[in-house]
């Protein structure tokens, strides 16, 4: 009897619709994409902060919608002080991530484990790759940039954890 009930629920819960989640996104919904033939030193050799375009008004809807918000200042977006969710990359360019709706997903702006922290990461993978360019080469550098993609779209915060340590910590590109 135990057995069947728990059945049950898991199959209720299964058949449910996505619900936003503003720390990690639905793998369903958000499974991550990469830019075919992007190299490490096509990433490594741009600036990432004045290329990177903005995502535009119908995709954002597309992706609020996508997730069950009405806007991004919808209540789940709101929680742990933030102001609202902004559409983030789940693989950010810098890392080979493609502009396409199924590398974004709504991620609250502020608070633990809100955007800053995932930009943070970005950051100093992006940092490591470009770092592993220099001293071992493309090959190296590649492999490093596969594992990353990965980790992100594996679990962000563990990535984080793995890469930087607490969110107190710093970047050590070594």
């Amino acid at each position: 009897m135990k057995y069947l009930l728990l059945s049950a629920v898991v199959s209720t819960l299964l058949g449910a619709p996505a619900l936003a989640n503003p720390i990690y996104p639905d793998t369903n919904i958000t499974p991550g994409l990469t830019r075919p033939n992007v190299t490490v030193e096509e990433l490594c050799s741009t600036n990432w902060g004045k290329t990177e375009k903005p995502v535009s008004l119908s995709l954002r809807h597309d992706v609020l919608g996508a997730y069950n918000l009405k806007t991004d200042t919808d209540p789940v977006c709101l929680a742990g002080g933030s102001k609202k969710c902004r559409i983030d990359r789940l693989i950010a360019p810098k890392l080979g991530g493609a502009d396409a709706a199924v590398n974004l997903w709504p991620q609250r702006s502020a608070g633990e484990w809100g955007g800053p922290d995932k930009d943070k990461l970005e950051d100093c993978m992006h940092a490591r790759v470009c770092a592993k360019l220099e001293e071992q080469g493309s090959d190296s550098a590649t492999r490093l940039l596969h594992i990353y993609q990965r980790d992100l779209v594996s679990d962000w915060i563990a990535a984080f954890k793995n890469v930087i340590g607490s969110r107190e910590d710093s970047c050590s590109t070594s």
